[in-house]
């Protein structure tokens, strides 16, 4: 049985979300083909697209996704002084 989530992806303009639906329809197209590729993609960070993620419960309601997936502050840190996030394989 297949599983899912349903998100809901908003940001400040049309041309953000285009992106980030590319990037998306890239990672599907890796599973349709069988391909195993890196998908570099840069954040900014000088707030222009402001991308939030919520997920819809069964009932309807959204809960950011902060409620579910906590961040490790010491890996933080180290992304907020200049490294890089770790690499994260999906599909393994």
């Amino acid at each position: 049985m297949r599983k899912y989530i349903d998100i809901r992806v908003t940001a400040l303009d049309d041309e953000v979300l285009g992106e980030f639906l590319i990037a998306l329809r890239k990672m599907q197209w890796c599973g349709d083909v069988g391909a195993g590729r890196t998908l570099p993609i840069m954040i900014d960070g000088d707030g222009a697209g402001r991308l939030q993620f919520k997920t819809i419960q069964e009932d309807g309601k959204m809960k950011d996704i902060r409620e579910f997936v906590n961040l490790d502050e010491d890996k933080m840190k180290k992304v907020s002084d200049g490294d890089d996030f770790e690499t994260h394989y999906i599909g393994d």
